[in-house]
């Protein structure tokens, strides 16, 4: 499994295999940013992204558009943090927030690296006739160096709706 790394260039930014997970041992020094989740929302959603445009008409933070379905897709892809709470349950903040807690340099990183992959993996769905309508991501620093470190772009982690059967509203 290759260990992924950004550079920071924003939406299309590079992103390049840099590593081996199974070869990362002794003498390298990991920081993870474990107590974060970053989900990047390219349609409307339901959950707790659809309480919050329905009592604030912002998701995030970020205003959205008004007469948004649930479903419809976004005018741009939305990265939005959250704390990752031992109660088990995210609690969503702020991009500023974020620079609060680990630093301007390191908040950019992880927005403009979770941006580029959603949106690759967005476009490349799909030419396969799917939509990744969100994901969540995990990042860490291993020896300076942002790292993906855990799965990406599985049921797990992602949406994915056929494109066929795909009807905002519903």
């Amino acid at each position: 499994m290759g260990i992924l790394q950004g550079d920071g260039g924003g939406v299309g930014a590079a992103v390049t295999v840099v590593g081996d997970v199974d070869k990362v041992a002794g003498g390298v020094t990991a920081d993870f940013f474990h107590h974060l989740g970053k989900t990047v929302y390219g349609h409307s959603g339901n959950g707790e992204q659809k309480v919050a445009l329905l009592e604030s008409g912002t998701v995030g933070g970020i205003k959205m558009p008004e007469g948004l379905l649930q479903g419809d897709k976004l005018p741009e892809p939305l990265f939005t943090p959250s704390t990752k709470e031992e109660s088990g349950h995210d609690i969503n903040i702020t991009y500023e927030q974020l620079v609060d807690l680990i630093g301007e340099e390191d908040a950019k990183a992880l927005r403009d690296a979770s941006l580029a992959l959603y949106t690759k993996v967005s476009e490349f769905a799909l030419t396969k006739g799917l939509i990744l309508a969100d994901t969540k991501f995990e990042f860490g620093k291993i020896d300076g160096q942002l790292t993906v470190c855990d799965e990406m772009f599985t049921p797990d982690s992602s949406r994915f709706w056929d494109l066929n059967d795909y009807q905002p509203g519903r």
